[in-house]
């Protein structure tokens, strides 16, 4: 039991590592599936729940509405394994029901089921699709325009292929491509307008230098389809490309890094948007001096898709630390600081935000965790009234049973 215990903590840590890594980028989701091959098979779950208080509903400068609410997160994680061949599923929720403002009552759903192959010790391919429903946070990254009292709600389907050829961890150079689809659709607030499908493709080449270094090379294609045209705005129809390259290293034993570099593309379908040519960066650095002691440094630039009407894609830079510290297995710390500056190059507009969270947490058992969290955003933003700060505290109870 101890040793699931420990998988799941892993499987945490694996998709905190991947969302610092690309938040919201279009291949990130696709890509964590490779990582199923290193889980044991079984059932893992945990279920976190607890109230909480924002003083800033609906993100705005002024006329300011807060409140409490209640929250529950379950996360549920089952792996079967068929000779060589493993199906996996996982589901995430979030259900939100505040004490006041009924109407910013959410329920969202995640739904992932994927089939591994391991066909022989260097192919392997991984075949999945998913359900997501969910929600737009008023004033979120990539929404200006949002300032509804019942959030603007949406469902997406997708479905995912990823082919790995070599053997990395041999020393041997690896190839993977993945391909991917997804159908979103938005079902209130009058925003269907916002509907669209996309695809895209991300092939990389894996090559051992050294026992401590790998080149990397990346190509990345993408394209969002939009299903109704703006009037007097042009479509917000786009299509982009990238090439990427860079490194992964061994520092020592206790500092891994990965760094790339890139040229990207996004070309709008619209004459009347601007395209973008630049510079892409996808850096980490990971420096454990303990076990229980993991610290995190992150920069990006990237292109990401937009949730807002007039803008099918905006340009994100970031930079970030994020600290973790477990004493004694029963004290855990969490906090970070980042601060984005996003570019909507299709648009006059710029947004500069700066985030900040500290949380702490005690261990009553194995399976049972309570604690307390604290998050803050600034947003600065080009657009005239759409600025504002948030703060939200909350107490939790996790609970991770042993099955």
């Amino acid at each position: 039991m101890t040793m699931r215990y420990q998988n799941f903590r892993l499987i945490c840590e694996i998709q905190m590592a991947i969302c610092i890594l690309m938040l919201f980028g279009g291949w990130s989701s696709y890509t964590i599936a490779k990582d199923f091959r290193n889980i044991d098979p079984g059932f893992l779950g945990e279920v976190k729940t607890g109230f909480g208080y924002t003083d800033n509903v609906f993100r705005r400068d002024s006329n300011k509405e807060s409140d409490f609410f209640f929250i529950a997160e379950p996360d549920l994680w089952w792996k079967g394994k068929f000779g060589k061949h493993f199906l996996a599923a996982q589901y995430q929720g979030e259900y939100t029901n505040y004490f006041s403002l009924d109407e910013q009552d959410s329920n969202d759903h995640t739904v992932n089921l994927d089939l591994g192959f391991n066909f022989t010790k260097k192919f392997y391919a991984n075949l999945g699709g998913g359900f997501v429903r969910s929600h737009d946070n008023p004033q979120a990254p990539g929404i200006t325009t949002a300032n509804f009292r019942s959030p603007t709600r949406w469902h997406e389907r997708k479905v995912h292929g990823t082919f790995i050829y070599g053997r990395r961890n041999l020393g041997a150079a690896e190839i993977a491509l993945t391909l991917y689809g997804k159908q979103r659709r938005y079902s209130n607030n009058n925003q269907e307008i916002l509907d669209r499908d996309g695809f895209g493709a991300e092939l990389e080449y894996d090559q051992p230098l050294t026992q401590k270094i790998d080149f990397l090379s990346v190509f990345k294609y993408n394209r969002s389809d939009f299903q109704r045209e703006q009037p007097n705005e042009g479509n917000q129809d786009n299509q982009g490309y990238s090439f990427w390259a860079g490194a992964s290293w061994d520092h020592t034993e206790k500092t891994t890094s990965r760094l790339l570099l890139g040229y990207v593309r996004q070309i709008s379908d619209s004459s009347k948007k601007d395209n973008f040519s630049g510079i892409g960066v996808e850096a980490n650095i990971f420096w454990r001096p303990k076990q229980n002691h993991l610290v995190t440094f992150e920069a990006l630039r990237i292109p990401e898709e937009s949730n807002d009407r007039g803008s099918g894609f905006f340009i994100s830079n970031r930079v970030g630390v994020n600290w973790k510290y477990d004493y004694e297995d029963y004290i855990h710390f969490n906090s970070g600081v980042d601060f984005r500056y996003d570019d909507f190059s299709t648009q006059d507009r710029t947004e500069k935000y700066a985030l900040a969270n500290f949380g702490i947490s005690y261990s009553w058992t194995q399976s049972v965790e309570i604690g307390c969290e604290y998050n803050f955003i600034y947003r600065d933003s080009s657009i005239r009234d759409r600025d504002y700060k948030l703060n939200t505290v909350g107490l939790f109870v996790k609970v991770s049973p042993n099955f």
